[in-house]
């Protein structure tokens, strides 16, 4: 009977709440950016990652008229990819695969490449944003393949688009105060024994070709 009355003692020590701390404060910020949709257009048609890919190319083909010029973005952003994952370090030996990024470094190099092309359209910041990744030749070709797909989504986007899913912008907000989402982080962080790097958490919001 001991035994069992330490285990539920422990029990209750391990569900006492937990009270945030002022620094694990967050604040969700939801947008519906339109270079952030060009990235997310280029690398789902380029394969970068999952995607569905199918309607994408049925928007590009029958909404937009695909061109030539489309073709060579999206080759200029592929051959980037590829030398960037060609030229990620090898992945470290273990006897099991965690799920942290050094053990998929080019996973890590091809996501750095993609949240550089989203948050700056500078040849310069590219570089250093993508923590190196990329050299200028590879910035420069991944800031003219991204400013071509901005420019073709642009007119779809401001009249079609960014209407169609504007009130799911409101939505997500709206559920994020209701369910507490901030409260929920800090919470998170500070059982976690650790310190958010960032105050700010980003939701880009994409306006799907067939909503």
């Amino acid at each position: 009977m001991r035994e069992r009355g330490w285990i539920l003692l422990l029990g209750v020590v391990i569900l006492v709440p937990l009270r945030p701390s002022a620094a694990a404060r967050v604040e969700l910020h939801v947008d519906l950016d339109q270079r952030v949709n060009a990235v997310y257009h280029l690398a789902c048609l380029a394969g970068t990652f999952g995607c569905t890919t199918a309607a994408f190319e049925r928007f590009w083909k029958e909404r937009l008229g695909w061109t030539g010029a489309d073709q060579a973005a999206v080759d200029r952003w592929r051959r980037t990819m590829t030398a960037v994952t060609n030229a990620a370090p090898a992945r470290p030996p273990a006897p099991l695969l965690p799920n942290t990024a050094r053990f998929h470094p080019t996973q890590v190099a091809r996501t750095a490449v993609v949240v550089a092309a989203i948050e700056t359209a500078s040849i310069d910041e590219l570089r250093r944003r993508s923590g190196g990744v990329l050299d200028a030749e590879a910035a420069a070709a991944v800031k003219s393949a991204v400013d071509h797909v901005e420019r073709r989504i642009r007119s779809w986007f401001r009249t079609t688009g960014r209407r169609l899913v504007e009130r799911r912008v409101r939505q997500i907000k709206d559920a994020a105060r209701r369910r507490r989402f901030a409260d929920a982080t800090a919470r998170t962080a500070t059982f976690l024994e650790t310190e958010l790097p960032n105050p700010n958490v980003y939701l880009h919001v994409i306006a799907g070709p067939e909503p």
